[in-house]
């Protein structure tokens, strides 16, 4: 395996990081566009016309082969959670 290690100070205060390389495996998938689409329509006729607003509701969960869990909270805003959220555009 190889090995990393870094040592630095600020003020007097010393530190170090150990890494070490290994291998690792993992999956990744893809979804075409219209199935992120037609999940997002679904999901904002549900919360909009059906006024289904439970945080643990089933359908987020119910496809799995779709991921629908990880493309519902990629959703833009205000069906899905938002990236990246500044103060100033929060609280304006």
């Amino acid at each position: 395996a190889k090995n990393l290690l870094a040592v630095w100070g600020d003020k007097g205060v010393y530190r170090a990081r150990a890494l070490t390389l290994v291998d690792g495996t993992f999956q990744a998938g893809r979804l075409n566009d219209e199935a992120a689409r037609g999940l997002w329509s679904s999901l904002g006729m549900e919360l909009y016309y059906f006024t289904n607003d439970d945080d643990e509701r089933y359908s987020i969960q119910a496809n799995t082969s779709l991921l629908r869990n990880l493309m519902v909270q990629a959703a833009a805003p205000p069906l899905g959670y938002a990236l990246y959220t500044s103060v100033e555009t929060a609280y304006c």
